[in-house]
């Protein structure tokens, strides 16, 4: 483990969840308000989770848990 990762990897959360609120308050309005949905959307349009990989239902929960914090 390297020293400092968890600062480096909350901070890429952090940022990455700020930069994707308003694709999920778009899809959100559009009526796509499933954690499934939201994850196939997201896919749908080639963005990538923070770490550079495909979204799940998990991975979205944990997003949208951020934005609402």
């Amino acid at each position: 483990k390297q020293v400092g990762n968890n600062e480096a990897v909350a901070a890429v959360k952090a940022y990455g969840a700020e930069n994707l609120r308003g694709i999920v308050d778009e899809l959100r309005s559009q009526g796509v308000d499933s954690i499934r949905a939201i994850a196939n959307q997201l896919n749908a349009r080639g963005i990538l989770t923070p770490r550079g990989g495909a979204w799940h239902p998990t991975s979205v929960s944990r997003l949208i848990e951020r934005l609402s914090a």
